[in-house]
């Protein structure tokens, strides 16, 4: 049986005495034609005797200010907030300010504070401590370009030895532009790439993937104790043009303690399904998470953007089943008007033990207005099929359907399979994901049918 203990103690088993920035990004809103709000996050480490209250913002044409600390509270009683735990043994700090620039352009916001964590392996080791930690947001300020990506996820996670790590930002861009991500060489002093960085697939024989559609990070089974840093760029495109890029600079800890990965699943998806919905539909499911082994209680969690504010209707995400070994919980959400655009949504699902270990599900889902995507199916004859929704195999409702050629398509015209109707009326729709689909029949007929 597992002996249980707390975070702050985990960490300090490290010897991780003279530790600071542990992790940050920079984003910003605009607030007028050439104003922005810029907000600096970062992530340090919690029992550090370093403690900013300020930091010093660079805007990118030639201005730097300092910015005073603007969340948690006041504990010294000097009118200055003191930050706040974020979990894990981190503290987490905000700093914001706002800026008016003299004219549209490519500007780089961007902060520099001395001294990462000692002990980091994969940083100048064993000096890490003497690499400043550097934080940028590359943007150009456009006449329509109002946000940078924000980042859902919180950097925080822990690793265990011969246990997959995780962890995805999980960008979401309020302006719709497309998102990709990329791994880089961290950045140090004056903005340079660290020169003595080692990346992850030089300790052991663990595989990292990294998937650039959704930021997804997967390290499986890292072999070596020690606090590593990765750092992931998200870069905004619009109409196939770079228009952005921010860094997420983060470092975690892999601990030597015996701890399983907690499982985590969902009826209907598997993890980095891609669905596309219809304005009206119900996209409802069970998301379940258990860790038998351990009994310590779980912290299971949703984010994504289809929480703006801006939604009149956000999915709801309900716990109705929690105990130390398992939690369930139902996620409903009544697709509407207002979420349809040209980028899927992104929705991350998270549980945690109580040591910090997580496991990530990410699913996308593409939101359309079938009037307006496909408005040629108006002009087909319809076609009965069933059983619908069918979880793998359809039947034609007209012998003069059978053996005809037939192409199913997603809901923003993209061909997803094709055939022939077998002889009894057949067509099968077994490697076709879940979600709403189109058959358009060589004869001019189209059905509708829902893949569960």
């Amino acid at each position: 049986m597992r002996i249980s203990i707390s975070i702050l103690l985990l960490l300090l088993a490290f010897n991780l005495s003279a530790t600071h920035n542990r992790a940050g990004e920079i984003t910003f809103i605009r607030i007028g034609d050439l104003t922005i709000q810029a907000r600096v996050s970062t992530y340090t480490d919690l029992t550090s005797p370093a403690n900013r209250d300020s930091l010093e913002l660079c805007w990118g044409d030639n201005n730097c200010e300092f910015v005073i600390r603007a969340n948690g509270p006041d504990l010294d009683g000097n009118g200055i907030p003191d930050g706040e735990g974020a979990g894990n043994g981190f503290k987490f700090n905000t700093y914001i300010a706002v800026h008016t620039y003299a004219s549209l352009g490519d500007y780089t916001l961007s902060m520099e504070d001395p001294n990462r964590n000692e002990g980091i392996i994969n940083v100048n080791p064993p000096n890490s401590g003497d690499v400043s930690f550097y934080l940028k947001n590359e943007f150009s300020l456009l006449a329509s370009y109002d946000y940078s990506p924000v980042l859902l996820e919180k950097p925080i996670d822990i690793g265990f030895v011969g246990q997959s790590f995780y962890h995805t930002p999980n960008a979401y861009d309020q302006d719709g532009d497309s998102l990709a991500y990329r791994l880089v060489t961290p950045f140090g002093d004056n903005g340079d790439p660290i020169v003595n960085y080692l990346p992850l697939t030089d300790f052991g024989s663990g595989e990292v993937i990294f998937d650039e559609e959704t930021g997804l990070l997967k390290w499986d089974s890292p072999e070596q104790v020690g606090e590593y840093v990765v750092t992931m760029e998200i870069i905004s495109y619009r109409d196939g043009i770079q228009i952005g890029s921010l860094i997420r600079d983060m470092s975690f800890i892999i601990s030597g303690m015996q701890n399983m990965l907690p499982d985590l699943a969902m009826t209907q998806f598997m993890p980095n399904d891609f669905t596309t919905v219809e304005v009206g539909q119900i996209v409802q499911f069970l998301v379940v998470s258990e860790d038998l082994e351990n009994a310590d209680g779980l912290d299971l969690t949703v984010t994504s953007g289809l929480y703006d504010p801006n939604f009149p209707q956000p999915p709801v995400f309900t716990i109705f089943f929690e105990n130390d070994v398992v939690a369930e919980a139902n996620f409903l959400w009544e697709v509407t008007a207002e979420h349809v655009r040209d980028q899927p949504y992104q929705v991350v699902f998270k549980v945690a033990d109580d040591l910090g270990l997580a496991n990530y599900v990410v699913l996308r889902f593409k939101v359309v207005d079938m009037l307006t995507d496909v408005p040629s199916i108006l002009d087909f004859k319809p076609v009965t099929l069933f059983p619908n929704p069918s979880s793998g195999y359809l039947f034609v409702s007209s012998e003069d359907l059978f053996d005809q050629p037939y192409e199913i398509w997603n809901e923003v015209g993209q061909v997803v399979g094709k055939g022939r109707v077998r002889s009894n009326g057949e067509i099968d729709i077994v490697g076709i994901r879940y979600g709403m689909y189109i058959v358009k029949f060589e004869n001019g007929g189209v059905g509708k049918f829902v893949r569960e």
